[in-house]
């Protein structure tokens, strides 16, 4: 006969068990073990690994359904990789070449395995309810990146490879996180927010993504989760704002109204109502704050402006020479060393340089589709986790949007595309996959 003891060991081993063989784990344990894998410098290499875990398990499965027009987004990831292989002679390039490709395959088997999920097995409300861990970590890290500056951290990953390795540039940007970059084009030093990643454009992306999600999370859990999220959101005004990061702003702003219209399209004129107001009372703060004349400086500033309209002119005309499968990766513009590479500052740019212009075909159309497919029978929850895969293709312009916008984003996706999904047949050898 067992004693309390043992039979409370053998409750809690099997808990244990059961906790890592749930279907939600692989994004259980990027998203509730994100403030860790923030300050080891892994908050973007943990979803290549996470996504290893879920082909691995997708491979495994009796059954797999494939969404419509996924295929484009293989056909996307193909080409990456066949664009790729022109850098063979240019190992330093291939490495970050290579570092992309992963990145679009993870993010694709993150969407089929999502869509694979049963609301039981990933739950809407257990996934908005963890997306407030990396707001927290992106909203507190922002502020602490105000007062400590361009300061960097202990990058354990970096620190365990070999001393060449630890000289990449590359890996130095992908595995040491910094609090903020510290930038004068408003005549004055100012800390931009970029905790956990390197640089604030990585920040605001993801930070683009996560606002939504925490505003649809409000609509779903108890009073302590609405309080928390509601303090979170205004707290995190003061890093967006300090960021002076114009993409976040049209991103959210994008996101806003594109909710606003169509809830007021539906009729539901109260709900598009209390949005408008609630936007309405932000802009006051920040104006009535020392935040306005952030954003006021920044208005009259030209920084970036000159010199991404220079990188998209340099993209446009230089993959002229290679418009099919591009050069493989940016790459520094010999006539202007100074600027940063050509086919940098926006996905879309990276994407077409890189891959040409059947590259940004691909990547654009899935995007669209996605948006397109996940518009119809959105509730309040639904109708902000749409307003993310509609703030991607705002984002794609000025972001380079992996890995962070783009895994939440294709998550949010998933969760939204099998809410259409048809009944599954059994995989059979005559029938490998089902389409919906």
């Amino acid at each position: 006969m067992l004693t309390v003891a043992e039979s409370r060991a053998r409750r809690r081993a099997a808990r244990q068990e059961q906790w890592w063989r749930r279907p939600m784990m692989p994004l259980a344990v990027v998203m509730v073990g994100f403030p860790v894998w923030a300050v080891l410098g892994m908050a973007q290499a943990i979803w290549v690994a996470m996504a290893a875990v879920m082909a691995v398990r997708l491979l495994g499965a009796r059954r797999v359904r494939i969404p419509a027009g996924f295929g484009i987004w293989v056909a996307f990831v193909v080409w990456t990789a066949v664009s790729a292989l022109q850098l063979t002679d240019r190992p330093g390039s291939l490495i970050g070449a290579g570092y992309r490709v992963a990145m679009y395959a993870a993010a694709g088997v993150i969407l089929l395995y999502v869509f694979n999920l049963s609301e039981r097995q990933l739950s809407t409300e257990w996934f908005l309810r963890w997306s407030i861990i990396p707001l927290a970590v992106l909203t507190i890290g922002g502020l602490a990146g105000m007062i400590l500056g361009e300061r960097d951290l202990f990058s354990l990953p970096l620190a365990v490879l070999p001393g060449s390795a630890r000289s990449s540039s590359f890996l130095i940007d992908l595995l040491t996180p910094r609090f903020a970059q510290v930038q004068a084009f408003l005549g004055f030093d100012l800390p931009r927010p970029a905790f956990p990643y390197r640089f604030t454009n990585q920040w605001g992306s993801v930070m683009a993504v996560l606002v939504p999600l925490a505003i649809a999370g409000i609509r779903f859990h108890r009073l302590e989760y609405r309080v928390l999220a509601r303090f979170l959101l205004v707290l995190s005004l003061v890093p967006i704002v300090v960021s002076v990061n114009r993409g976040l702003w049209l991103s959210l702003a994008a996101s806003f109204l594109y909710v606003t219209v169509r809830r007021a399209g539906s009729g539901r004129a109260l709900p598009a109502i209390r949005l408008v107001l609630g936007a309405l009372v932000v802009v006051l703060f920040i104006t009535l704050t020392p935040l306005g004349d952030l954003v006021a400086d920044r208005a009259e500033s030209d920084h970036s402006n000159r010199s991404r309209a220079t990188l998209v002119s340099l993209t446009l005309d230089q993959v002229q020479d290679s418009p099919l499968v591009g050069f493989g990766a940016p790459r520094p513009d010999e006539e202007n060393p100074n600027l940063p590479p050509v086919g940098t500052h926006g996905q879309i740019w990276t994407v077409l340089f890189s891959h040409g212009w059947v590259g940004a075909i691909l990547f654009g159309l899935f995007l669209v589709v996605l948006a397109w497919r996940t518009r119809e029978d959105l509730d309040d929850v639904h109708l902000w986790l749409h307003a993310v895969t509609v703030g991607l293709l705002v984002q794609m312009w000025f972001y380079n949007l992996f890995p962070g916008a783009l895994a939440l984003g294709f998550v949010a996706a998933g969760l939204l595309l099998r809410r259409r999904r048809l009944p599954v047949r059994p995989r059979t050898h005559r029938s490998p996959v089902v389409t919906s």
